[in-house]
């Protein structure tokens, strides 16, 4: 079976990874088994509740020190539909008075227009890591506007030396020009 590794005896077999599934939406988590009430916290402001949903897989950038950069299968960028996320917020919504979400994804703009589709459909504020390439002017005003309010960079060193062992794809000046 692919992606499974056993013991047959004293020796280790490592099957290889199973390819990585194009369609997020085929598989639907069972989330009316689970009592959330232990997962989540008080959205600020003290308005319903915030959660973390899952949103995308794969991230098509080469930081140097992920663990996607080893495994070329998940550069491959994946998300939840627009519909899908609409029914899994709605879910929570209804069931836990969510008000705020936090993306949980490899890269949730790994492909940026679809991404802001999906984002564009949700009745609810949300919070999300992006990677610094992706901002401009033009992304920033887009995300106000979609119901971010907050957005996480991983940019790991302010050095250009050290970012480009990285493979970060920016450098200290852009980092500065960005988050001004």
């Amino acid at each position: 079976m692919a992606g499974v590794g056993y013991r047959r005896g004293e020796e280790i077999v490592l099957n290889p990874p199973a390819p990585p599934e194009p369609d997020l939406d085929r598989f639907h988590f069972g989330w009316d088994l689970i009592d959330w009430k232990d997962y989540l916290i008080p959205a600020p402001g003290g308005q319903g509740w915030f959660t973390k949903l899952p949103f995308s897989r794969g991230c098509p950038f080469r930081c140097s020190f992920c663990y996607n950069a080893g495994d070329p299968s998940r550069q491959l960028w994946r998300a939840h539909s627009p519909e899908y996320m609409r029914e899994m917020i709605a879910f929570f919504q209804k069931r836990y008075q969510v008000s705020r979400v936090h993306l949980v994804a490899d890269n949730p703009f790994g492909k940026v227009k679809a991404a802001q589709k999906a984002l564009e459909t949700f009745s609810v504020k949300w919070t999300s890591p992006a990677h610094l390439s992706v901002v401009t002017p033009e992304f920033v005003d887009w995300a106000n506007r979609a119901g971010c309010i907050q957005l996480g960079f991983g940019i790991e060193s302010g050095s250009d030396r050290v970012l480009k062992l990285m493979h970060k794809g920016f450098t200290a000046d852009q980092i500065r020009e960005r988050l001004a």
